[in-house]
């Protein structure tokens, strides 16, 4: 069961970094401006809030073939956007992949989750086929994303429906009320949307105010990813301070987005990568951890739903005060370090 779960995070993985990195770029090239950019994936979060609340309804889990279909259908009208009616229908799209595929995901890692005691969790090798297939795909689609569009529709597509297949009517998972949600788990996750700001951003800023090469963003993404890996090969101490690093990850974000070296900015974001892999592996044990297996579904939806109405109020408030992406970048990666004042056990 592992290995399909590894499967199934490897090959959605290789599929969604296609897009993932790609879609501002692709956005930028059909004319849209950077505020517009913004409000897709205002939109998404909009959207993703009430796709949740039906998820949330439903007594089980079954629906693994509509997150394939959705995210197919995504790509293709990415590509046709030339009004504002197909730019509604896209970000739809995209926000119902996002909220069954996270949801579903969320779910089968933890099911499969094996304990060596109560309070450690083994999450290490979800984030290494995470980064594998963020590799993977970054690659793939930055020889198909703008010169072979076709070719990219149809890997992404046969990627994700791989993902699918594997664990296709093999997992039914019942659903149970979740009876308390920890104040300190959505504190937690409230800070870490912050991140995943930051993350979003980071290239558009990169391509609009320091280098205007898709290559030279493709490469700044994929150091991050190999700082990771090569992190988790040679680290021998299993605990970590968690304080330090939301610190130090922090300043590395400050520096990044003020300074117009691009060598310097590769040094920065080699340390950022193995930063974010160490986040990255305490959020999934802080939020692993804190679920009831018979609560399974709906506490893995909750957490999708608390995640994007954070992300919605987050990026809404950006947009409404009329912040640029600098303004946006350096204000969430201050506040980050306010996760330092949430009380967390190191791990």
């Amino acid at each position: 069961m592992k290995q399909k779960v590894n499967l199934f995070i490897l090959f959605s993985t290789i599929a969604s970094s296609f897009t993932t990195i790609f879609i501002p770029f692709i956005l930028l090239k059909k004319g849209y401006f950077i505020k517009e950019i913004l409000l897709f994936f205002i939109l998404v979060y909009f959207y993703s809030i009430l796709n949740l609340l039906v998820i949330k309804q439903i007594k089980s889990i079954k629906i693994y073939y509509i997150y394939p279909i959705s995210f197919l259908l995504f790509i293709i009208f990415l590509y046709k956007i030339n009004n504002y009616f197909l730019f509604s229908l896209t970000v739809y799209l995209y926000s119902l992949y996002m909220s069954l595929y996270f949801s579903f995901r969320n779910i089968l890692s933890i099911e499969n989750i094996k304990y060596k005691d109560k309070t450690k969790t083994k999450t290490s090798i979800y984030v290494v086929f995470n980064l594998i297939g963020l590799i993977i795909g970054t690659l793939i689609g930055y020889f198909n994303v703008f010169s072979n569009k076709t070719s990219l529709v149809i890997s992404s597509f046969i990627f994700m429906l791989l993902s699918a297949l594997v664990v296709i009517k093999k997992y039914n998972f019942s659903y149970n009320k979740v009876h308390k949600f920890k104040t300190n788990t959505i504190l937690f996750l409230f800070f870490d949307q912050l991140k995943y700001t930051i993350i979003t951003f980071s290239s558009l800023y990169i391509y609009t105010s320091i280098n205007s090469k898709i290559k030279y963003i493709v490469l700044v993404n994929i150091l991050s990813y190999v700082s990771s890996i090569i992190f988790i090969l040679i680290k021998k101490s299993k605990t970590i301070n968690y304080y330090r690093v939301v610190i130090l990850l922090s300043i590395l974000f400050i520096i990044k987005f003020n300074t117009d070296s691009k060598n310097l900015l590769l040094v920065i974001v080699f340390f950022e990568g193995i930063c974010r892999y160490v986040l990255e592996n305490i959020t999934l044990k802080k939020i692993y951890k804190d679920c009831f297996k018979k609560c399974l579904v709906e506490y893995s939806v909750l957490v999708e739903l608390v995640k994007n109405i954070f992300r919605f109020l987050i990026m809404i408030i950006f947009y409404l005060l009329n912040f640029n992406l600098y303004q946006i970048l350096i204000i969430s990666s201050v506040l980050l370090a306010f996760t330092i004042f949430i009380k967390y056990d190191n791990i």
